[in-house]
């Protein structure tokens, strides 16, 4: 595996895969928002920048739809969440800004679904959204999709054989969007925490990656990290404790399944 630490130090930032190579936007340095982006091509597993962000943003989500990166929502300069949405121009090079989600969001999670959906999240520090989105390619404007059956705070959102999994978060949640039926349905709990762990599909599998656990306390108090990794099967609904670990705690970190088993952790 290649080590390919990014040039800067960020938390809370955001990440997808493009054509070229994994692209990182926004999150805080120093306590502070950043509009920064960085493209990781997977070709050389070089860093390159790129254009800023229109507006510094961090605890907000990115998909990467049509070979064109979208980031979402998130929490601005002044503490406060944002509802604004940009996409960069594959021939201007920059970003350009796109109609407002019709809720402001922090920690939302966005998947690539045909055009694209923006899920859960919370519209206050304290306030978990069970809210869903769909952005309209064609018609550039949002639609309202049914409420997730249940909060999932600091989740994880995959799409498996056009059906959306919502796993992990603290509340060790697992549910599904039929959009052939558009309902929900709530299945079988993951069996750990997994706040802030990502999770991808893998043979047919999601596998949810690491993340914080309540049961799990650092020196201060709060939450800490896991290394766990569990599988989901969802023809039999049923979770199993992967044999294989993280290298270490991670959270707020990114896995991607790219062909080379590569694990980005834009985290220090």
């Amino acid at each position: 595996m290649e080590q390919c630490p990014i040039p800067v130090s960020l938390w809370c930032c955001s990440a997808c895969v493009t054509k070229k190579g994994i692209l990182v936007t926004g999150g805080h340095s120093v306590r502070k928002p950043v509009s920064q982006c960085w493209l990781l091509y997977t070709s050389t597993y070089q860093w390159s920048p790129l254009p800023d962000l229109n507006t510094a943003r961090t605890r907000h989500a990115s998909v990467c739809v049509g070979g064109q990166p979208y980031v979402i929502a998130g929490e601005g300069c002044d503490g406060k969440e944002l509802s604004s949405v940009e996409c960069l121009d594959r021939l201007s090079g920059k970003w350009d800004s796109l109609p407002d989600l019709p809720k402001r969001l922090i920690h939302p999670m966005a998947v690539s679904h045909e055009q694209y959906s923006v899920l859960g999240g919370a519209d206050t520090r304290s306030n978990p959204s069970q809210s869903v989105f769909v952005y309209g390619m064609n018609s550039r404007s949002w639609q309202t999709l049914a409420d997730m059956p249940q909060v999932c705070n600091y989740g994880s959102a995959v799409v498996w054989k056009d059906r959306i999994y919502i796993v992990g978060g603290f509340d060790q949640s697992c549910m599904c969007y039929n959009p052939v039926l558009a309902q929900w349905s709530t299945l079988s709990q993951c069996r750990h925490q997994h706040a802030d762990g990502p999770a991808l599909v893998f043979k047919d599998r999601i596998l949810v990656c690491g993340g914080r656990s309540s049961k799990v306390k650092r020196d201060n108090g709060t939450a800490g990290g896991t290394s766990v990794i569990e599988e989901y099967d969802p023809e039999a609904d049923t979770w199993n404790e992967s044999q294989i670990e993280l290298p270490q705690k991670l959270w707020t970190h990114f896995v991607f399944n790219i062909g080379t088993g590569i694990l980005a952790k834009p985290v220090t």
